[in-house]
C-alpha cells in the first residue's frame, strides 16, 4: 500500500483521529482526518503545524494535566494507553463523551515517531447511566444499575467489544451513578498487580502500583488478593495495610479504599474491584450492595472471558458442563434458571429452588415446564417476551412477573430473559435472572392504596384540607376548597400570596404578622387563626385555620399540613346569643329598675290614704295619683311585654 492509500485510509477512517509529532513537550499537530475536523469545527489550516495543548487552549487544567500525563507515558513506555471518560460539547448536536486512544507509531529503529490519538464514543453507555425514570433516589441507581448491567452483559455476549473496553465502560457507568466513587481493576497476574481498568484515577498514582507483589500489608487491593477476602480501608491515612503506600494516595487525594477479590470458580483471583474515595468513608447498605453486584457481574464477564481464550474445544466442554458454574450462580442471591425453547427447567441455582421447590414437592423438577407457577394473568406477557428472546438472540428482554406463592401473598420477581444459541446462532435455551420484588411492590402497593384513601377522604371531607410546600412556595388544596369556597382545584402553583389576598382587609395584617411569628418559633408545631375568607362570589365566610408545621432538622419549616373550616353559622349564632342577651338584660333592668318607681308611688299612696285622715278633696287627689301611677305602671309593663315577645 503506498503512502497516498495509506493518506486515503486514514481521511476515510469514521473515528475521529489526529497524529501529533513526539516532539515533547509541544506534539505537533502532523495530520487530522475529516471526522476529527468535524467534530472540532476547525480547519485543517488552523491544526496543522500547531502544538497539540496550543490549537486547543480551552482545556479544563485537570483534563490537560491527564492528558500530557497520558502522552509522556506513551513515549517512555511505546505501548497505547486511554484518557477517562471525557464530555465533550458538539456543535448543532447535544453533548457527547468520548474516550481517546493513544497509539505510538515506531520508527525503523523502535522510537516513537508519532502519536496516533482517535476517539471513540461511549454516548450511548453514558447516557443510557445518565437517564432518570424513578421516584426515589435508591430506586433509581437500581434501575440505572439494572440498565447498565444489561448494556455491558449485552456487548460481553456479543463480542463486540474488547474487554478492557467493557470493563472501562463498566467502571464509567457505575461512576456515573454513584459520582463520588472512583472504581478501578486491577489484574492480578503471576501475584503481582496490573492495573486493567481505572477510567478517573490519576496515571501517575496507577504507575506507582504497577507491578506489586500482593500480600497482606500492601493496600487494600495487595490484601483482598491476597487474602480473598474483601478489605475496607475507611482511612487510608491510618490504616497499617497502607503504611507503604499511603504517601503517594494522598498525594493524590485519595482517602479511602474498599477492595473485593473476584474469585474464580476455580478459587483463583483474577482481578479486584477497588472504590476509591477522596474523604474518609464507612461502606453504607447501598454501597455494599453496588460492590457485591459489581462483583457478581464482573466475575461473569471475566469467567466468559478467560473461556473466550482458551481453545474452541475447551470452550465448548465448559459451556456444556453446567455444574462448573454452580458454584458462581448457587452463591447468588437472585434467581437463575435456564429452560429450553418450550419452556421446561434445564437448570436452576439454590435460591429459585429454595423459593419454589414447595411447588413440586421439594422433588427434582427438571423437565418440568416453568410456566406452572407463573399467575394465569402473566402467561401472556411471558410468551410474548421469550418470543423477542427468540428473534433477538442475546438482547436481554427485562419482565416483571407475579407467581404463585406457598402462603398465598403476593410474590413478585422482576427477570432478565435472554436467548442462548448454539455455535451455529441458533437459540436452544433461555437464560432467566431474576431477583424477588415482592416487598418493594407491597409498598408500592401500599403507598398507592394510602394515596387513595387520602384522596378519597379529601373528598369526602367538608373542610378544607391543604399541604403547603413552604420550599418551593405552593399550597395544594383538597376537594372541600371547590366545595367550601367555589375555587377551582388545580396542581398549578398556588402560592401563599394568592391565599393572603382573598382574607379580608381588616383581618389580613393581623393573620400574617401571626403566621410568620410562629413560623419563626422554632419550638412552634401548630398554628390556629379565625379570620374572614373571601370566596369565589366575593362574599366573606368565617373560617377557622387549624395547621401543623413541619420542620427539618435545623428547625427551619419545609411544610404545613391543615384544615380550613367554614364557621360562618357558628360565629352568626354567637353573634345572635349575644344579642338576644342583651335584650334579657334590657328586660331585666326594666323589672328591677323601671317598674320600681310607679309601685313605690302606688304604696305611699296607699299608705295615706290608709293611715292619715284625709279631707274628700285630698282623697280624690290621692285617687288621682293613684290612678296616674297605675297608668305608668300599666304602660311599663306593655314595655317589658313587648321586648319579651323579641327575645
Amino acid at each position: 500500500m503506498t503512502n497516498e492509500n495509506i493518506s486515503e485510509v486514514f481521511e476515510a477512517l469514521p473515528s475521529p483521529s489526529i497524529v501529533l509529532a513526539a516532539d515533547k513537550p509541544r506534539f505537533t499537530i502532523t495530520e487530522v482526518n475529516a471526522a476529527y475536523l468535524s467534530l472540532t469545527q476547525k480547519s485543517r489550516d488552523a491544526l496543522i503545524g500547531t502544538g497539540f495543548f496550543e490549537a486547543f487552549p480551552d482545556l479544563p487544567p485537570t483534563r490537560k494535566e491527564v492528558w500530557i500525563s497520558l502522552l509522556d507515558r506513551v513515549l517512555e513506555e511505546r505501548q497505547p494507553n486511554k484518557t477517562p471518560v471525557s464530555r465533550y460539547a458538539r456543535p448543532a448536536v447535544r453533548d457527547g463523551y468520548f474516550v481517546i486512544t493513544n497509539t505510538p507509531v515506531l520508527d525503523k529503529d523502535g522510537a516513537v515517531a508519532f502519536i496516533a490519538r482517535s476517539l471513540t464514543d461511549v454516548t450511548e453507555i453514558a447516557e443510557c447511566v445518565l437517564h432518570d425514570s424513578s421516584a426515589n433516589i435508591e430506586s433509581k441507581r437500581l434501575e440505572k444499575m439494572e440498565r447498565l448491567e444489561k448494556k455491558i452483559l449485552e456487548r460481553n455476549i456479543s463480542n463486540a467489544k474488547s474487554i478492557d473496553v467493557i470493563l472501562t465502560d463498566y467502571l464509567s457507568g457505575i461512576e456515573f451513578i454513584f459520582p463520588k466513587m472512583r472504581c478501578a481493576i486491577l489484574s492480578v497476574r503471576n501475584n503481582h498487580l496490573h492495573n486493567w481498568a481505572a477510567p478517573s484515577l490519576p496515571v501517575s498514582y496507577l504507575n506507582s502500583i504497577e507491578n506489586v507483589e500482593i500480600g497482606p500489608q500492601v493496600g487494600s487491593c495487595g490484601a483482598a488478593a491476597f487474602l480473598k477476602e474483601r478489605i475496607v480501608a475507611s482511612d487510608i491515612a491510618i490504616d497499617p495495610r497502607w503504611t507503604k503506600y499511603r504517601e503517594v494516595a494522598l498525594e493524590h487525594g485519595l482517602r479511602a479504599c474498599w477492595s473485593h477479590p473476584i474469585i474464580m470458580m476455580d478459587q483463583t483471583v483474577i482481578a479486584t474491584f477497588a472504590v476509591y474515595y477522596d474523604q474518609i468513608r464507612y461502606p453504607a447498605e447501598e454501597e455494599i450492595k453496588v460492590i457485591d453486584r459489581a462483583g457478581a457481574i464482573l466475575k461473569l464477564i471475566l469467567e466468559n472471558w478467560r473461556i473466550a481464550e482458551v481453545s474452541e474445544q475447551t470452550r465448548l466442554e465448559l459451556l456444556a458442563s453446567e455444574s462448573r458454574l454452580r458454584s458462581l450462580v448457587d452463591a447468588q442471591t437472585n434467581y437463575v434458571i435456564r429452560t429450553d425453547i418450550f419452556g421446561n427447567y434445564t437448570y436452576y441455582n439454590s435460591k429459585f429452588e429454595q423459593d419454589f421447590a414447595w411447588f413440586y414437592d421439594h422433588k427434582n423438577f427438571l423437565g418440568v415446564n416453568c410456566m406452572q407457577i407463573v399467575k394465569q394473568y402473566d402467561k401472556k406477557k411471558v410468551i410474548e417476551t421469550v418470543a423477542d428472546c427468540m428473534k433477538n438472540p442475546g438482547v436481554v428482554c427485562p419482565l416483571e412477573i407475579d407467581h404463585i406463592s406457598e402462603d398465598e401473598d403476593q410474590q413478585t420477581a422482576y427477570w432478565h430473559f435472554i436467548a442462548l444459541t448454539d455455535p451455529q446462532g441458533k437459540p436452544v435455551e433461555i437464560q432467566c435472572i431474576g431477583i424477588d420484588i415482592s416487598e418493594r411492590k407491597k409498598a408500592a402497593d401500599a403507598l398507592k392504596r394510602s394515596n387513595e384513601r387520602y384522596e378519597l377522604l379529601n373528598k369526602a371531607a367538608n373542610d378544607a384540607i391543604y399541604d403547603w410546600d413552604l420550599v418551593r412556595d405552593h399550597i395544594h388544596w383538597g376537594d372541600g376548597f371547590r366545595k367550601l369556597f367555589g375555587f377551582d382545584v388545580s396542581e398549578e402553583q398556588y402560592p401563599i400570596e394568592q391565599w393572603s389576598r382573598h382574607i379580608h382587609p381588616a383581618d389580613k395584617d393581623r393573620i400574617r404578622e401571626d403566621l410568620y411569628r410562629q413560623l419563626e418559633n422554632r419550638d412552634q408545631t401548630k398554628w390556629n387563626a379565625e379570620f374572614r375568607f373571601k370566596k369565589a362570589d366575593g362574599t366573606y365566610a368565617y373560617v377557622e385555620d387549624t395547621g401543623y408545621i413541619r420542620r427539618n432538622r435545623g428547625g427551619k419549616p419545609v411544610r404545613i399540613i391543615g384544615v380550613v373550616r367554614d364557621v360562618t353559622e357558628r360565629m352568626r349564632y354567637v353573634s345572635e346569643i349575644e344579642e338576644r342577651n342583651q335584650k334579657l338584660q334590657d328586660i331585666a333592668w326594666l323589672q328591677s329598675h323601671v317598674i320600681r318607681a310607679p309601685l313605690a308611688r302606688l304604696m305611699g299612696l296607699v299608705d295615706l290614704i290608709q293611715n292619715y285622715e284625709n279631707s274628700a278633696e285630698e282623697i280624690n287627689q290621692l285617687l288621682d295619683h293613684i290612678l296616674t301611677s297605675a297608668n305608668d305602671l300599666d304602660n311599663i309593663i306593655r314595655s317589658i311585654s313587648s321586648k319579651t315577645a323579641q327575645v
